[in-house]
């Protein structure tokens, strides 16, 4: 008699440890309400947005000046840990576009960094 409610009881916790609480969806799994994004959405107009680069306090090897339609402008959302939105080259960014309200940060580079590019001047902010 001992053996057996040993026994049950083992199968009885083996079963609970192996069961779930919640129910699991297979193959095309509907979106739960934590990942949907019901923010607002905006339209920013960043045709005043200008990007330029400060000779004077800039130290490069040329003297020629320093064109910014090839930079990278990348928008992150603070409040989505730091993810990127958008991105795209200062000469084909759009005038207005839509955005979730949020916090975000934007920068502004010249370019991605490859490992030892001694010679390329970097700029970014």
């Amino acid at each position: 008699m001992k053996k057996s409610n040993t026994l049950f009881t083992l199968a009885f916790f083996a079963i609970l440890a192996f069961s779930s609480c919640e129910r699991e969806q297979w193959g095309n799994a509907q979106k739960g309400p934590d990942d949907i994004d019901n923010r607002a959405e905006g339209q920013i107009g960043l045709s005043a947005l200008k990007v330029s680069v400060d000779e004077k306090t800039a130290t490069t090897v040329t003297r020629a000046g320093i064109n910014t339609d090839n930079f990278i402008i990348r928008i992150y959302d603070m409040d989505k840990e730091g993810k990127m939105v958008q991105e795209w080259k200062y000469s084909e960014m759009p005038e207005i576009f839509t955005l979730k309200v949020s916090h975000y940060s934007i920068i502004a580079m010249s370019h991605e960094v490859q490992p030892a590019e001694f010679e390329k001047p970097y700029y970014f902010s």
